[in-house]
């Protein structure tokens, strides 16, 4: 659990407060969204289709350090590239997929996530863009409310 510990919450953190010095309200505003799109997901996916090691007695422990961490990170980096540059958002969305799907697999080569029920690196790779999608679309409401500028 170490190990999730270090590279789901103090690693992501770290790089959190680090663009929370550049841009404190897309952190405030992306970090609760990051989150709740991880768990949601991966409570839906958790032990039906993949499972993150260690295992627990409630094998969704495994889990909430990257939840909480990682996933919000990604979401915040993504958000804030999207913004500072002129990538297109569908290029911007493939590019995140291919880096966090590769990421994934190198997760699953190293025994820290196991697939079951039919679930592929493939499949893994379609549920990624929709967190980015949904962050696409908080980030349009953001400025519609003008919640950025």
């Amino acid at each position: 659990m170490f190990v999730n510990i270090l590279i789901g919450i103090i690693i992501p953190w770290m790089i959190c407060i680090y663009f929370f010095t550049k841009e404190p309200r897309l952190v405030i505003l992306l970090f609760p969204v990051g989150a709740t799109i991880a768990f949601l997901i991966n409570d839906l996916g958790q032990v039906l289709f993949w499972t993150v090691t260690p295992i627990h007695l409630n094998p969704s422990l495994s889990i909430v350090p990257y939840n909480i961490g990682y996933f919000p990170m990604l979401a915040i980096i993504f958000t804030y590239v999207l913004i500072k540059s002129s990538i297109r958002p569908v290029y911007l969305v493939f590019l995140f997929t291919i880096a966090t799907t590769g990421i994934e697999f190198i997760s699953l080569m190293m025994g820290k996530v196991d697939y079951h029920s039919g679930w592929n690196i493939w499949l893994t790779a379609l549920t990624y863009p929709i967190g980015f999608i949904l962050c696409i679309l908080y980030i349009k409401l953001s400025y519609s409310y003008r919640l950025l500028s």
